[in-house]
């Protein structure tokens, strides 16, 4: 997987990616993303972990270093993902291994609320925020890598784009 570094140094669309791979590999991968010398900061999740509403926090608190405020639920996920005094740095990439477990245990709406504010925080690190206030910042990457399995039956993964593995456009499968 020749992925173009660029592509995910970009702040643009699309957010999340999905990716089908050897899981070792990935992880690799992202190590070698995380040493490139760029400002990506990795944060690597285990999908294992996520399973359930509760497990999908722990670990984000676990990963993100999420603060004592945070309130469990999708807003406060989304205010933290895109505060500037949480998330420090210029260009951000969630990886997560083995997303097909992620919220397999709960409603299905819950993985599709999850994935919405990933992509919202995309879009909003996107932004350059009001450079007269003092929480401005500069359009920043923020992506989302979901990597699945081959055969995943999980609409709402299958729906993202898959990641391309050279400089070519992305493609569906």
């Amino acid at each position: 997987m020749a992925t173009d570094l660029n592509l995910l140094l970009s702040a643009t669309e699309p957010w999340a990616y999905r990716v089908e791979c050897d899981a070792g590999y990935l992880r690799a991968r992202s190590q070698a993303w995380r040493m490139n010398g760029s400002e990506l900061q990795v944060f690597m999740f285990e999908g294992t972990r996520m399973t359930t509403a509760q497990g999908l926090y722990d670990e984000l608190v676990r990963v993100l270093h999420l603060p004592g405020y945070f309130g469990n639920n999708f807003n406060a996920l989304s205010e933290c993902l895109t505060d500037v005094d949480v998330m420090k740095g210029s260009a951000f990439l969630l990886v997560i291994i083995d997303g097909d477990y992620v919220l397999r245990d709960a409603a299905t709406e819950m993985l599709s609320g999850f994935i919405d504010v990933l992509q919202g925080s995309g879009e909003e690190w996107a932004t350059t925020a009001d450079i007269e206030r003092p929480w401005h910042r500069f359009a920043s990457p923020f992506h989302t890598i979901f990597h699945i399995g081959v055969g995943s039956c999980r609409e709402e993964l299958r729906r993202l784009p898959l990641l391309p593995t050279d400089s070519s456009s992305i493609t569906e499968s």
